[in-house]
């Protein structure tokens, strides 16, 4: 009546003649005249009870289905239509050891590892948009501390009214498996004998490290050695002899090259070293070197042992000019066989 305001809605309950109880929607709204005074107010009620008793029961649906979620082991949380957690089942929350009200929202991400995080959450978000499922792999924390490996299927819902609800998602420990699948893949990438990177590992890693050299501008070196006389070693003494070779080798590489250069057995007699540029200059001359050294410094204590000889080539590798891993190779090859052909001569 005052001017505050010109109409409102309120969904209230009523007393029947009956001693029942009805809902109803109450409509009020003032009529002014020309001067803005309120001449009087229309209130209007529409009856609202079954619409209020389906709600009602929806709610208790709700309520029945997520007890029903609560009994099971694995964990499985629901988000709304914004993609924010609204629930989370007691086998979440035993997981994460955390409350219900501390992984609402947006919460349950800080459980997430900092590897897989922005990952998984955009994969979410796309397919939030989409509404459509997704499958994600994740490392969750747990209430001990630790990170487990967890693989998630979201399904999106509608609910009673047929829209869109948000999605379920329902989880499973897969840790054991991803520990196996992390050591089929070591020992798919590794050479048995030598216990180096194999071919596949070798250049897996390397050209990882060229993409890197690529976005930092940071030079690269391939070391490409070849070793001399194998052949004969094992048709004189035995491939059992060129293997304790093949096995010194490797073991003389790991300790001339940094763990962070990447070493390899390519296969054969082939090893390669691939040496990333540090903060210091580093030239070919000046590993080559190095290499041969320590070559020699181990002949010296063969004690009627095979003697160890290398060919190597040193290529380096021009972030400014990029070229692939198998170019890079076929140019330190080159450089090899020019050495192994000087050591033939003479």
């Amino acid at each position: 009546m005052e001017g505050k305001r010109d109409a409102y809605h309120l969904a209230m309950r009523y007393l029947r003649k009956d001693g029942g109880t009805a809902w109803g929607l109450l409509g009020a709204a003032a009529v002014r005249g020309p001067n803005g005074e309120a001449r009087f107010i229309i209130r209007m009620v529409e009856d609202i009870t079954e619409r209020k008793q389906a709600e009602d029961t929806l709610l208790r649906s709700r309520d029945f289905y997520r007890s029903l979620l609560n009994e099971l082991p694995n964990p499985i949380r629901l988000t709304d239509t914004n993609g924010n957690c609204d629930y989370f089942n007691r086998a979440w929350l035993d997981f994460t050891g955390l409350q219900q009200e501390q992984e609402l929202g947006v919460g349950w991400t800080q459980g997430l590892h900092p590897e897989d995080a922005e990952r998984v959450l955009t994969l979410i978000h796309d397919s939030l948009l989409k509404r459509g499922p997704f499958v994600a792999e994740y490392r969750l924390r747990r209430a001990a501390g630790e990170y487990r490996w967890l693989i998630e299927f979201g399904s999106p819902y509608n609910g009673m009214d047929g829209r869109f609800a948000g999605y379920i998602s329902s989880c499973y420990d897969i840790h054991e498996r991803k520990a196996l699948e992390d050591a089929l893949h070591a020992i798919s990438m590794t050479d048995d004998l030598t216990g180096l990177l194999n071919r596949r590992g070798f250049s897996t890693l390397a050209e990882q490290q060229i993409k890197i050299a690529n976005r930092t501008k940071r030079g690269l070196l391939l070391v490409y050695t070849d070793l001399d006389g194998l052949k004969l070693i094992n048709d004189t003494q035995g491939h059992r002899e060129g293997d304790r070779v093949l096995t010194e080798t490797a073991a003389l590489l790991r300790e001339v090259f940094r763990e962070s250069d990447i070493i390899g057995r390519l296969g054969g007699d082939e090893f390669a070293v691939l040496m990333m540029e540090d903060a210091g200059e580093f030239d070919g001359t000046m590993v080559l070197d190095r290499l041969h050294a320590a070559v020699r410094s181990r002949n010296a204590r063969a004690a009627g042992r095979s003697l160890l000889s290398m060919s190597i080539g040193v290529q380096p590798y021009d972030p400014e000019q990029p070229c692939s891993l198998e170019k890079l190779i076929a140019q330190a090859d080159v450089l090899m066989y020019e050495e192994k052909k000087v050591k033939k001569r003479v």
